[in-house]
């Protein structure tokens, strides 16, 4: 693969809009029409990319060029989830005996289907993230090094540079998650990087009524990763197809709001920390400068109090609603101390931690809220 160049935040937003389409194609249509259809036909005027949608459909080529352009990489496929991409790129790239080396900060559905993997034959080893603890857990069999950054409940940022380096050098793949910054904030394929990971059911879909999931790179890798029939549906490729052309918009807006709430609740007396990579105080903020143009919605905070204060806390919350995930146009809150008490308790926090996506509401009226819940916390 030809080493590739930066791309504006413009010229990614063009391709957003515009990308992966032509639209002399579909009789002039300005958006692409949905191939809600099964199989094609081997017909003479039928085209020979177009067989059967579990393995190709138009309407998933219009959304994979686009992502693939957007992240700087050669080709995407797309998944029903991000854990179905997840899963396929350790299935098709895997054998038993091999190893993995994987940041501790993945998404819990990673570490479940490790657990799985075991059954097969293959070993994994846990490191905080630090490119000199990621090499020195690299094996002889050591096959793969899959991280994310930022992550998405602590918000460790990697140096996904020297990680991409480490790979290159040691000749090991190299994968990483990267849901939270979303290829308009960060492209880590130009810094080494073998595969790309997204969960489109966050920032990419963005509406929080689509699932699935995506892996770009290079083409002799991408080719060799099957769906194992977890593929996207033809619908929900066009509804992300729709959401592509506003990404960057609602990331401006995103890391606008977060960018004002973040400090609210850092100077907040009932605040005991922020976890926010685009907040100066974060320990991995200069870190993330060298590959971030931009910051997301998503941080996490840590409550002063007790348990079970936190858990008022949440009791108090009506503009922002308590579920899980985020990148749509409703504020988010999770409460996930206990879950976290052992990672907690190594920096020195209570186990009050509650995750926040911020919305596409009022940061004002977020800020008046989030101030109101947190008066429960004596």
């Amino acid at each position: 693969m030809e080493p590739q160049k930066a791309l504006s935040y413009s010229q990614k937003a063009q391709i957003l809009s515009e990308g992966g389409f032509d639209e002399t194609h579909y009789h002039g249509a300005i958006s692409p029409p949905i191939f809600q259809t099964a199989m094609f036909s081997f017909g003479k005027k039928s085209s020979k990319e177009y067989r059967y949608t579990a393995t190709n459909n138009p309407t998933f080529s219009v959304v994979s060029k686009k992502l693939a352009a957007a992240e700087s990489g050669e080709t995407c496929k797309l998944f029903a989830t991000g854990m179905a991409a997840i899963n396929a790129v350790f299935m098709s790239l895997l054998r038993s005996g091999d190893h993995i080396v994987v940041s501790e900060n993945v998404y819990s559905g990673v570490k479940a289907s490790l657990r799985n993997f075991e059954n097969f034959g293959v070993e994994y080893t846990y490191v905080s993230g630090a490119a000199n603890e990621i090499e020195r857990a690299v094996r002889p069999e050591t096959r793969m090094i899959f991280v994310e950054s930022p992550g998405s409940k602590l918000f460790d940022v990697l140096d996904i540079e020297a990680i991409g380096e480490i790979g290159r050098r040691l000749d090991r793949l190299t994968v990483i998650d990267n849901t939270w910054a979303t290829p308009m904030f960060q492209n880590p394929l130009l810094f080494g990087f073998d595969l790309v990971i997204h969960s489109a059911t966050k920032y990419l879909g963005g509406h929080s009524d689509i699932m699935g999931g995506a892996v770009i790179g290079a083409e002799k890798i991408v080719s060799g990763i099957h769906n194992l029939g977890a593929v996207m549906d033809p619908h929900q490729a066009w509804l992300l197809n729709r959401s592509l052309a506003t990404l960057p918009m609602r990331m401006k807006h995103f890391m606008e709001s977060a960018g004002k709430i973040a400090p609210f609740l850092e100077a907040h007396t009932k605040v005991r920390k922020v976890l926010y990579p685009g907040l100066p105080s974060h320990q991995g903020y200069e870190v993330g400068r060298r590959f971030m143009t931009g910051y997301s919605s998503l941080l996490s905070f840590v409550t002063k109090g007790d348990h079970e204060q936190s858990c008022k806390f949440m009791e108090q919350l009506r503009i922002i609603r308590r579920a899980w995930s985020y990148g749509g146009p409703t504020s988010l809150a999770f409460h996930y101390g206990k879950e976290f008490r052992r990672s907690l308790d190594r920096l020195g926090y209570p186990p009050n931690l509650i995750r926040l996506h911020v919305g596409f509401e009022d940061p004002d009226a977020i800020m008046e809220e989030l101030d109101r819940a947190l008066q429960a916390i004596k």
